[in-house]
């Protein structure tokens, strides 16, 4: 419906529950602060890591509102054509590119049967685990139109979500814990900045999630509505 009507999943909802209607679901949408808030910190936390390695000062205090403003602002003043070309271009190439490097990386120097036998030191249950596996992709679920409908087709668009949740949730949380598991480090960003390429790494990530907030910031602002539901 999204990739068919060029709307949102939001306004998709209001030919069956109306204008008024469509406000109750809508509420499902308070998640995205809870999510740029938590961007936000793994954001700071990226670039601190980055700039104590490199000049010696952390600057997290300094980050957090820094990067907060900058999406913001970036959100406000950019164009959504802009963001597109920049996302389809050139950033999800280079976030593909990093991934693919640290994944051969992990698996060319370390064995996965051996990291898969470690046994476990139950700071997380597996239910609780389970249950983060799947909240994860769910709470992005009501977005799923939001981003397809710059699809080109209805074909393209349900291939592009059904595969791209399937494919990247098992790969990157797969990933995520291959590299904590091999490389011993205390959290994720950590053990990133370990490896030889780590700075870069971690500097694309900033790029990618700043980019993200943005989309999402500007797919939410400029709503196209069916005839006769605005």
């Amino acid at each position: 419906m999204g990739s068919d009507h060029g709307i949102p999943t939001m306004v998709a909802l209001r030919p069956t529950l109306g204008i008024g209607g469509s406000y109750l679901p809508s509420f499902v949408m308070v998640q995205l602060v809870g999510w740029t808030a938590f961007e936000l910190i793994i954001m700071a936390t990226v670039a601190s890591a980055v700039t104590e390695r490199v000049f010696g000062v952390s600057a997290y205090g300094i980050w957090l509102p820094a990067l907060a403003l900058l999406c913001t602002v970036l959100a406000i003043g950019v164009s959504l054509v802009v963001v597109r070309v920049w996302l389809e271009k050139f950033g999800i190439w280079l976030l593909l590119a990093t991934t693919t490097y640290l994944t051969y990386y992990l698996l060319s120097r370390y064995s996965l049967s051996d990291l898969m036998s470690q046994p476990g030191e139950g700071d997380l249950s597996f239910p609780l685990a389970v249950g983060l596996v799947v909240a994860l992709p769910l709470s992005w679920l009501p977005l799923a139109a939001d981003y397809n409908r710059f699809a080109r087709g209805t074909r393209a668009a349900s291939l592009g979500t059904y595969l791209g949740f399937l494919v990247t949730n098992i790969w990157f949380f797969a990933l995520g814990a291959v590299v904590v598991s091999a490389l011993q480090a205390q959290d994720l960003v950590a053990s990133i900045m370990a490896l030889t390429i780590g700075v870069i790494a971690l500097i694309i990530m900033i790029i990618i999630l700043a980019d993200e907030r943005i989309m999402l910031s500007l797919t939410s602002t400029q709503l196209q509505c069916l005839p006769g539901t605005c």
